[in-house]
C-alpha cells in the first residue's frame, strides 16, 4: 500500500490566504452578483431539464368550400390587369412574355395543388399552350393551322404578335431522328434514324385566377418527441380532456406569428374574423371537444408572412423585388404580384409547458399552461417566382415511322405562378422533462463560473494594487532559478546539513569514547562515521521527552527505528543519506547535484539545447550586460576544479 501511495499520491493544492478586508468584499460583491446571474440563468433557462427538439407532420388542404367568394371575384375583375391594361405587359425574354391577361374563376378542383407532405400551391396565374405536332410530307399550314397564320416549310411568313394567342410554326427539315420502321404492333420491328419534316401550332392564352384572394389554406399538424424513453404527442385536433387522460399527450394550441421589420416575431392579429378570441390575437385550439386546426384566407396568410406588405386582394399590386420588364420602365417595369406569385414560408416551433418563457412576453398564455404551444411563424421569400408546370396529352404520338399518324398528337400545358407554402419544422423547438444528469452538468458550469469570480479578484489583487501587488505575488510565487540553486542554495544547505551530521556524531563521541580514532601519532581526532539509534533516541528524547507534546519510550524508539529504516540501513545513518534527506524537497538533492557537476556525463542534444539560455539582448541592456558577463566568468573560473571557465548545463524555467 505504501508503493502504491508513492504511484498514484493524492495532490492537494497548496493556497496562499491574502487577509485583506477591502479585498475580501472586493470578492464578495462579485460573488454575489455572479451568484444572482446564474441563478437567474439556471431557472430561466431551466437547466436541469433535458431538451429535446420535437417533429412536425404538417397536413394541408384547401379549407372550406374551395370556391372564391363572389365580391372578391367581381373586384378582381373590375381591375386594370383584368382588363387588359397594356401596362401590365411583363416581358422577360422572347420564350417568356406574360400579357393580354384573362381573368376567369377556377373551380374548386383547381384551386390548390398539394405536392408531397410539406408543400401546398393556390395557381393566381397560368399560361395555357395547346400545342398540335404532325409529321410527313403533308404537314403544311392549310390542313394544320388557321389561315390567318400562314406557315412555310422554312421559317414563318409572318412573326407571331408579340407570342400572344395562336401561332403556327414549322420547323426546316430534321436529320437523323430515331424512329421505328414497322406498322404499329409488329413483331419485328427496326429501329432506325430517319429525316423527318416537323410542324407544329401553338395555340398560347394567358390567364388570372379570380378571387383568389378569398380562397383559404387549413392545416393539421401533429408532433412528436421522445423523452425519458417515452414519446410524447399531440395534434391541432387533440381534445384537451383526451390528453389530460393520457400523460404522454399534450393539447395544443396554434398561434400565427408574423415577422415584424427588425426581425422579431409577434402574434399576427385575426381576431376581425373572429378568430383568435381578442383583438391582437390569431390562435386555434379544439373549441368544447371539437377540432379548430389553423384556417385562413390567402390574403391573410400572405398579409402575416410580409408584415402588411403585400395585398393580396389588389390584382394591381405589383412585386418590387422583380422589376426586370424588358416590355416597360420606371413602375411598369415591376411584375405584378399576381404573375409572380408569392412564396410563404411556413415555421412551426414547437414548445413545451417546461419552456413557456422563452415566448415573446406580448403573447398571453393564460389558459395554456399545460398545452404545448405551435408558433406558426409565417414569412416571405422575397424576389422568388413560383414557377409550376402541368402537362396533360390528348392523344400520344405515334413512334413509328411507317404509320399514317407518325409523330401526330396534341398536348396542353399550364405553366402556373401563385402562391406556394412551404412547411417546415422549427430547430428552436423545445420540449424538457427533469434530468438528475443535466441537474448536475448545470451544478457544474455553476462551480465554474462561481469560480471565475475569485480569479478575477486575484487577478486584481496580483496586477493593479503597485507594491502591494508585489508582495502578494512573492507569496504566491517560487521562482525557479537552477543555476543559481546549484551554485549557492544547494551548497550552503549542504554545509549546513553536514554541520548537523557532525553534532550528531559529537554525541556518539561524548557517550561513547571508545568510538574516537587517532592517528598514527596518537594526536588526531577522526569523528564518527555514522550515528546509531542511541544517539537519535537521545536527540528525539530532548524534543518530546517534556513539554506539552510528548511522547513515551516507546513512541521515542519506534520514531528512531523509522528514521533508520528509512534513510541509513535500519543500524546507522551515515552523512550521506542525511545529507540526502534534508536536501529531499529542495529542488537539488546530491543525486542532481553530481549529474549538474560531473564533467564527465552524457548530455543529449535535446538537453543540451533546453539548457542553454535564451538570450535576446536588447540595447540598452548592452552595457550592463558586459560589466555582469565578466564578473560570472570570473567567479566561474574560480569555482572550477581545473581553473578553467566551464559552463553548468541545467535546464532553464
Amino acid at each position: 500500500m505504501v508503493r502504491l501511495g508513492k504511484i498514484y499520491p493524492i495532490k492537494i493544492p497548496k493556497e496562499v490566504a491574502i487577509r485583506n478586508g477591502k479585498l475580501s468584499l472586493f470578492q464578495l460583491g462579485i460573488q454575489v452578483l455572479v451568484v444572482s446571474l446564474l441563478l437567474w440563468q439556471f431557472i430561466k433557462e431551466r437547466m436541469y431539464y433535458v431538451v429535446q427538439i420535437p417533429q412536425g407532420f404538417p397536413n394541408a388542404w384547401v379549407g372550406g368550400s374551395g370556391n372564391a367568394d363572389a365580391s372578391a371575384v367581381s373586384t378582381d375583375y373590375n381591375s386594370d390587369i383584368c382588363r387588359d391594361n397594356q401596362s401590365f405587359l411583363y416581358k422577360y425574354s422572347a420564350g417568356w412574355t406574360h400579357g393580354a391577361y384573362q381573368c376567369l374563376q377556377t373551380p374548386k378542383a383547381e384551386a390548390g395543388f398539394k405536392i408531397g407532405k410539406r408543400e401546398i400551391y393556390f395557381p393566381t396565374y397560368f399560361r395555357e399552350t395547346i400545342v398540335e405536332t404532325e409529321s410527313g410530307s403533308t404537314c403544311s399550314s392549310a390542313s394544320f393551322c388557321t389561315s390567318s397564320v400562314s406557315c412555310s416549310h422554312n421559317s414563318l411568313s409572318q412573326a407571331p404578335l408579340y407570342n400572344f394567342g395562336q401561332k403556327c410554326f414549322e420547323d426546316a427539315t430534321e436529320n437523323n431522328v430515331p424512329a421505328w420502321n414497322g406498322p404499329a404492333g409488329s413483331q419485328s420491328p427496326s429501329h432506325a434514324h430517319q429525316n423527318v419534316r416537323k410542324c407544329a401550332c401553338n395555340q398560347q392564352s394567358h390567364y388570372l385566377v379570380a378571387g383568389v384572394s378569398s380562397r383559404k389554406m387549413t392545416f393539421e399538424h401533429i408532433f412528436k418527441v421522445t423523452a425519458a424513453d417515452t414519446e410524447v404527442s399531440g395534434s391541432s385536433g387533440t381534445p384537451k380532456a383526451v390528453a389530460d387522460e393520457d400523460e404522454n399527450k399534450l393539447p395544443v394550441v396554434s398561434i400565427i406569428m408574423r415577422k415584424d421589420q427588425d426581425g422579431a416575431y409577434s402574434e399576427y392579429d385575426c381576431s376581425y374574423v373572429q378568430v383568435g378570441g381578442k383583438p391582437g390575437q390569431c390562435r386555434f385550439s379544439e373549441t368544447a371537444g371539437v377540432p379548430n386546426p389553423p384556417t385562413l384566407t390567402l390574403q391573410d396568410w400572405v398579409a402575416a408572412a410580409s408584415n402588411g406588405d403585400i395585398d393580396l386582394q389588389n390584382a394591381d399590386a405589383r412585386n418590387p423585388s422583380i422589376a426586370s420588364n424588358q416590355a416597360g420602365s420606371g413602375y411598369d417595369a415591376r411584375a405584378p404580384y399576381r404573375l409572380t406569385g408569392v412564396e410563404v414560408v411556413v415555421s412551426i416551433e414547437y414548445v413545451g409547458p417546461a419552456f413557456h418563457n422563452r415566448i415573446p412576453d406580448d403573447v398571453d398564455l393564460s389558459g395554456f399552461d399545460n398545452h404545448m404551444v405551435a408558433l406558426i411563424k409565417v414569412s416571405v421569400n422575397q424576389a422568388m417566382w413560383t414557377g409550376l408546370p402541368h402537362l396533360a396529352y390528348e392523344n400520344p404520338t405515334t413512334s413509328y415511322f411507317s404509320d399514317s399518324n407518325f409523330n401526330k398528337g396534341k398536348f396542353r400545358e399550364r405553366y402556373y405562378y401563385g402562391i406556394r407554402f412551404l412547411f417546415t419544422t422549427s430547430t428552436s423547438s423545445a420540449y424538457g422533462a427533469f434530468s438528475w444528469t443535466d441537474f448536475l452538468t448545470g451544478m457544474a458550469v455553476f462551480k465554474v463560473y462561481f469560480g471565475a469570480a475569485g480569479a478575477i479578484v486575484v487577478l486584481f489583487a496580483l496586477t493593479a494594487l503597485g507594491r502591494l501587488s508585489l508582495q502578494y505575488k512573492r507569496a504566491t510565487l517560487t521562482p525557479l532559478d537552477l543555476e543559481y540553486e546549484a551554485t549557492r542554495v544547494a551548497p550552503a544547505r549542504i554545509l549546513v546539513a553536514v554541520s548537523a551530521f557532525h553534532g550528531l556524531c559529537k554525541i556518539v563521541e561524548d557517550e561513547n569514547p571508545k568510538l574516537l580514532l587517532t592517528d598514527e601519532k596518537g594526536n588526531r581526532v577522526i569523528h564518527a562515521a555514522s550515528v546509531n539509534s542511541d544517539v537519535l533516541n537521545k536527540c528525539f528524547g530532548k524534543v518530546f521527552g517534556s513539554g506539552k507534546i510528548t511522547l513515551g519510550s516507546g513512541g521515542i524508539e519506534a520514531l528512531s527505528e523509522a528514521v533508520l529504516a528509512t534513510l541509513g540501513d535500519e543500524r546507522t545513518l551515515d552523512v550521506e543519506k542525511f545529507v540526502n534527506a534534508y536536501l529531499a524537497c529542495d529542488c537539488l538533492d546530491l543525486t542532481e547535484m553530481q549529474q549538474v557537476f560531473d564533467e564527465d556525463r552524457k548530455v543529449g542534444r535535446l538537453e543540451q539545447f533546453f539548457s542553454t539560455p535564451l538570450e535576446i539582448p536588447f540595447a540598452c541592456e548592452n552595457v550592463m550586460n558586459r560589466k555582469s558577463n565578466k564578473d560570472l566568468e570570473g567567479s566561474s573560473q574560480e569555482a572550477s576544479p581545473r581553473g578553467q571557465a566551464r559552463t553548468i548545463q541545467m535546464q532553464q524555467p
